[in-house]
Parts: structure tokens; C-alpha cells; sequence
């Protein structure tokens, strides 16, 4: 998927991280973060994903637009988060 599109994906073991469990109030797993373009969305639950069928043509439609005028962190550290883009 990589080479198609033009994201990033990290996965995260919150038993390890738990702290970013709690950041971006995740209540139940799986979960996926969208933190880019903004606003930042989060799907959860058993069915990831067939919600992820149906927001991935929004979310790559909006970001195309997006990353063009988007100013996106090169590394965590910057920010502080783990889950930065990366451009």
C-alpha cells in the first residue's frame, strides 16, 4: 500500500505504550489514528476494517489537497508524540 499511497502507518502495542492509549482516548482495540491531514479521526472496534473501505477515498481524497498546503513534522521528537507524520 505504501508505494500506492502516500502515508505512514505505525503500529503501536498499547500494553507497552499504554500512555498513548490514553492521548488519543482510545477505549477499545483495534483502533486506527488519522492525525493528518486535520482534523484528526479515530476508527475503532471489530469491524476496522470495513469502516476503513469507507473513509480511506475521503481521508486520500482530502489529503492530497492537504499535504500540498500542509507543513507536516519530520520526526517525533519535535512534537513530542509518537504518532507524527512523516513527510
Amino acid at each position: 500500500m505504501k508505494r500506492e499511497y502516500a502515508f505512514d502507518l505505525k503500529i503501536i502495542d498499547i500494553a507497552k505504550k499504554p500512555y498513548l492509549a490514553e492521548e488519543y482516548k482510545l477505549i477499545v482495540t483495534p483502533a486506527l489514528v488519522r492525525i493528518s491531514p486535520l482534523p484528526k479521526q479515530i476508527i475503532a472496534g471489530a469491524n476496522l476494517v470495513e469502516q476503513l473501505k469507507k473513509l480511506l477515498p475521503k481521508w486520500l481524497a482530502t489529503s492530497h489537497s492537504s499535504y500540498s498546503s500542509q507543513s507536516l513534522t519530520k520526526n517525533s521528537k519535535e512534537s513530542g508524540s509518537e504518532l507524527n507524520p512523516i513527510s
